[in-house]
């Protein structure tokens, strides 16, 4: 499969525009390749005076700058010779040369592809659609085979979903990441699982290769409610979220379980096609018809699993599906490209 250019979501974006800000403060007056310099953490978060840094906790700080070092080191322009804990624990001191004082950093950045692009470039291709059917397609119909109708609903989903779940990591291990370093987020009445990645695909990946892994969101799945806040603080805790910045006109910021319907903001968001999320297409119109009949009828078991082609966290297709009460299996997979 050629791999299409970068198309960053998320935490990418703001990295690269935190390392801008970063290489902007660092001591750098001489133009002396041997010249060694010094900063500490503290000075860099004070001198950032972002208040997502601030909110962080110290790891998280110390890891943004961290990262910072690794693309400037990456793209050329410094070359880190040491990073040590200071005095005080959290505070740590970074020694380093610069090697190029006059780099052009948006133009380097360009050149790496390591820059958000306007539009998605992402192509779904008959190879693909038929690597769902032989490869990542689960057969539900065989978990609800044995089920006795007789007893309770949710007393039988509890009895299928482990199976499910396992089935959903087995597939998922197979779409780029075959060794995911998985997260349950429970939600209410919901959960989503998440590959936080701690590993890459090799050892020696660096932020900017080709095979760099993004987080993302296996599956989220569980039991329609009432809306669990209101849709003005949803809407406004989604505008002050810095990291989720998407760049073309066709993508929303979708939810993998509607709002209207219990599902929470954070990793139930994915940049989502907007004519499938705002039902304006044929397809979108399907879509709605299950989020509405999900909203209509409360207590519904319901999942949606991403389906992925590559190492990044815009699905191509989304897996949508609900379990009735009379344990009826809808579901159906709407591209997302």
């Amino acid at each position: 499969m050629k791999r299409r250019q970068k198309y960053y979501f998320l935490d990418y974006t703001e990295k690269v525009s935190i390392t801008k800000r970063i290489l902007k403060i660092l001591p750098k007056q001489k133009k002396d390749k041997d010249s060694v310099y010094s900063v500490c953490s503290e000075i860099v978060l004070i001198a950032l005076k972002w208040r997502n840094l601030k909110e962080q906790s110290i790891d998280a700080s110390i890891h943004f700058i961290d990262t910072a070092f690794d693309i400037l080191q990456q793209l050329g322009i410094v070359e880190l010779l040491s990073r040590k804990c200071g005095c005080e624990a959290d505070i740590y001191k970074y020694s380093y040369k610069i090697k190029y004082p006059d780099a052009d950093f948006d133009s380097l950045i360009k050149k790496s592809g390591f820059s958000p692009i306007q539009g998605t470039k992402q192509i779904l291709t008959s190879e693909m659609k038929e690597r769902l059917k032989t490869e990542l397609s689960i057969d539900y119909n065989s978990l609800l085979n044995g089920i006795d109708v007789s007893d309770g609903y949710r007393e039988q989903i509890t009895k299928i979903l482990p199976k499910m779940i396992h089935l959903w990591k087995q597939s998922y291990c197979k779409m780029g990441n075959p060794r995911p370093y998985i997260m349950g987020f429970p939600f209410d009445t919901y959960e989503v699982l998440y590959d936080q990645i701690e590993e890459y695909p090799n050892d020696e990946a660096d932020t900017l290769a080709d095979d760099y892994i993004e987080e993302r969101t296996i599956v989220a799945y569980g039991y329609s409610s009432k809306p669990q806040n209101e849709r003005d603080a949803n809407d406004k805790n989604m505008r002050v979220d810095d990291q989720r910045k998407w760049a073309d006109k066709e993508t929303d910021r979708g939810h993998f379980i509607a709002h209207s319907f219990g599902g929470n903001i954070w990793v139930n968001i994915f940049p989502q096609r907007r004519d499938i999320n705002r039902g304006t297409s044929e397809a979108g119109k399907r879509y709605k018809a299950m989020e509405n009949y999900l909203l209509k009828n409360e207590g519904i078991f319901c999942f949606s699993r991403p389906i992925y082609f590559d190492f990044y966290n815009r699905p191509y297709l989304i897996e949508y599906g609900y379990i009735s009460r009379d344990f009826e299996l809808v579901v159906e997979v709407f591209e997302n490209v």
